[in-house]
């Protein structure tokens, strides 16, 4: 069905399917290694910090309380038994080609019964069965099909106890109106359904909710179809559009199918948070419930259309009013393979790119990506992609900064895209390189991703004249190429010849027999010196010098079969060095045991002057740890507790200041100096920073900034002398090295 066919006098005549398969990453694994099922299992990134991060858990490891939002290792604490399956690594990030595929197939079973379907992502899909369900219902008219209660297993229905309340309710109100669900037999049921699909036509409500009844059927085959062809699971939601299916698609999991009627909108809006709905999920759904002081869906009821389109605009205030209605219009779009190819890789913290050599490394990794899929795609979907569009988040001043550009592509060489990556970013960012080591980046690179757009079919070539008077003319070349082989076989032979003659002439020389080396070969060695005349038309003078070429071209010859023995002269390693070891960022000599440590926390070796950093390393990341654990435990009390009815005001006590500071305390307050105004406290504008602080805390503060300059000094001086301390190792003078030689902020506090 068409955008243009849509509009409200048939908002309620399509019928929306999203299917969403049940933990696709788990089960692929599962069907590449069969000893897998039935375990607790969950599918990890490539990076092994902590375990790798999980991007898929199966429900049985769920059970046990494993969330995706966890690290391996934190999900062994909760299931010591389960299976972490890492994700196939290729030019050093994630490859997710086995779930591509996998998601292909299951979208070319869901197009056996529609071609309205719209792939949304690896693992959902929507699907527009209006048709399917009308051309049901005829059947069911003239008696050729009809629902049984097997045909609708494994299915619920928004506001019914069960599916078969949905039934009983939908017959009784068609039929005659009895509400008396208790008497009625489950079958009777479903008669009722069938006999008042032709008596009711003219009631278009009643019709529609007889659509979701017979819908409901037909999603139950596709689900099946899909189990059978492909082994994997999936659920689905079905509904009059696509945001009321995706929303039920999740409610009843895994192996299960949802529906809901217009009538049920309001009681699955009643508690239904606005961030998780389509379209408002993002910064439009925060700003709608900070403007509106609303939380659910159900609390959208209480303001007119003209109301929205004031606090918006006329566009998003008319959406937002039909939405909490459960009235939507967006079409399914037929989309079977995707509008963009691209991939991307996070350098987070430490291992932020700071060398040109880096990141051109990384560029050239991300486009032999990107061009095998494009040239998989190419044979797939004749079409080519047209635009490129370079991705970069810059840490400029401590702050992340994303950036996006496009240039248009006309190839898929790998080193010029990687080239044309590179000038993008060049052109686009204020000051690059580092001015004094045009080798380093002035920002550091955080994120890095590539992809193709636009993409365009591939014209269907055309026979004409031309093509035809070039193809004669390849055909003539092969021919001619073919008469110049000939001809120089006979000169091949005739060299033959004139050299076994010049043997003959020559019977005291010796000729060498054929070697291991190259066997069946028989070189003759003509002699250095010839002092016979030319038998042959020239002087003898055209005959040496024509003796000489031919000695040096068998001595060539020869010389190349002795090199191409695999038993004399073995084939020389070609393997380049590790890319690491050659670029600015891990350009760091090895240094004797004596200058270095063990660290307790990973059982790294560090040097002694790096120990009290890498120290505040590992309690940075247990401090963030907690403070990842505080945040969830907030948003899940924020989630779970009720809409307040009053907003209180509640007054702390002010904390006495304790003698010993920690860090988590010192810049909580340092971020604190705009609430401590609003309270009535005195303030004072702070120079480096410009923030208000407090009077009492302005000492604190300042000492705050000089400790970061002090600390910024002192990795010059570290870097500094680290140089020095090379050098002086080269010249195997180095003295011993003094760990109080470097302090780090710690020591300067206690010493203040």
């Amino acid at each position: 069905m068409s955008s243009s066919e849509l509009n409200f006098n048939n908002t309620y005549e399509r019928i929306v399917v999203l299917v969403d398969m049940d933990c696709f990453y788990c089960q692929v694994e599962e069907k590449l290694n069969p000893e897998l099922r039935g375990k607790p299992m969950a599918v990890v990134q490539y990076n092994a910090w902590m375990g790798g991060g999980i991007i898929a858990v199966n429900y049985a490891a769920r059970a046990r309380g494993v969330t995706r939002h966890m690290r391996g290792d934190e999900a062994r604490k909760h299931c010591p038994e389960i299976e972490l399956v890492k994700v196939p690594s290729v030019r050093e990030k994630a490859d997710l080609t086995k779930y591509r595929d996998a998601g292909k197939d299951v979208a070319r079973v869901l197009q056996s019964f529609t071609p309205n379907l719209e792939r949304a992502s690896v693992d959902e899909a929507y699907l527009d069965i209006s048709s399917n369900v009308i051309e049901r219902m005829k059947e069911m008219d003239r008696g050729e099909y009809f629902i049984e209660p097997q045909d609708v297993t494994n299915t619920f229905a928004v506001g019914h106890k069960s599916f078969g309340d949905f039934v009983r309710s939908l017959s009784a109100r068609m039929s005659s109106g009895s509400q008396d669900e208790e008497e009625v037999d489950e079958m009777e049921d479903f008669r009722a359904a069938n006999a008042s699909c032709k008596s009711q036509e003219k009631d278009v409500k009643k019709r529609n909710e007889l659509k979701l009844l017979v819908a409901a059927t037909i999603v139950n085959d596709i689900r099946r179809a899909v189990k059978e062809e492909t082994g994997y699971e999936c659920s689905a939601g079905i509904a009059h559009n696509k945001i009321l299916a995706k929303l039920v698609a999740g409610l009843n999991k895994p192996n299960k199918q949802t529906i809901v009627s217009i009538d049920a909108v309001v009681t699955l809006f009643e508690d239904m948070p606005i961030l998780k709905v389509r379209g408002l999920g993002g910064k439009f759904g925060e700003i709608v419930c900070q403007k509106l002081n609303v939380k659910f869906m159900g609390d959208l009821l209480e303001f007119t259309e003209s109301e929205l389109r004031k606090a918006f605009n006329d566009k998003d205030g008319t959406w937002l009013y039909y939405l909490a209605r459960g009235i939507d219009l967006e079409p399914v779009v037929p989309r079977l393979i995707s509008k963009s190819i691209g991939c991307c890789k996070k350098f987070p913290g430490k291992g932020a790119i700071t060398g040109v050599k880096t990141l051109t490394h990384w560029l050239k990794e991300l486009a032999s990506e990107v061009v095998d899929r494009l040239e998989k795609d190419h044979v797939e979907n004749n079409r080519r992609g047209r635009l490129l569009t370079v991705s970069f988040t810059q840490s400029i001043g401590g702050e992340d900064i994303a950036s996006s550009r496009s240039v248009p592509l006309d190839t898929y060489d790998v080193q010029k895209i990687a080239d044309d990556a590179f000038e993008v970013m060049r052109k686009n960012t204020d000051v690059f390189y580092v001015v004094e080591n045009p080798s380093m980046l002035q920002n550091p690179i955080k994120l890095l991703g590539l992809s193709v757009g636009k993409f365009e079919k591939n014209p269907a070539p055309k026979k004409n004249r031309i093509q035809e008077m070039f193809r004669m003319q390849e055909t003539k070349k092969k021919e001619e190429k073919a008469k110049e082989e000939e001809k120089s076989d006979d000169n091949e032979g005739f060299f033959e010849q004139y050299l076994e003659k010049g043997t003959q002439e020559h019977p005291n020389e010796n000729t060498e027999s054929p070697t291991k080396d190259s066997p069946g070969i028989s070189l003759p060695e003509t002699p250095e010196k010839p002092e016979q005349e030319d038998t042959l038309e020239g002087s003898s003078k055209d005959f040496n010098d024509s003796d000489g070429f031919l000695k040096q071209f068998i001595e060539k010859e020869t010389e190349d079969l002795l090199e191409e023995s695999p038993e004399k002269c073995p084939p020389e390693e070609t393997s380049t060095p590790e890319y690491k070891k050659t670029y600015a960022e891990f350009a760091r000599p090895q240094l004797p045991e004596e200058f270095t440590t063990i660290c307790e926390m990973c059982n790294k070796r560090i040097s002694h002057y790096e120990a009290a950093s890498h120290s505040d390393y590992h309690f940075a990341l247990q401090l963030s740890q907690e403070q990842r654990t505080e945040f969830r435990k907030e948003i899940k009390e924020k989630i779970a507790a009720p809409p307040p009815a009053k907003k209180l005001k509640t007054s702390k006590p002010a904390a006495k200041a304790s003698p010993s500071v920690s860090i988590k305390s010192f810049f909580s307050r340092t971020q604190e100096p705009r609430e401590a105004g609003s309270a009535g406290r005195a303030t004072e504008k702070c120079p480096e920073c410009g923030k208000n602080i407090p009077v009492e805390e302005i000492t604190e503060h300042a000492d705050y900034h000089i400790a970061r300059r002090l600390q910024m000094e002192m990795n010059q001086t570290n870097s500094q002398a680290w140089s020095q301390t090379n050098q002086e190792k080269t010249k195997k003078s180095a003295p011993k090295a003094s760990s109080s030689k470097f302090p780090n902020i710690a020591s300067y506090f206690s010493s203040s």
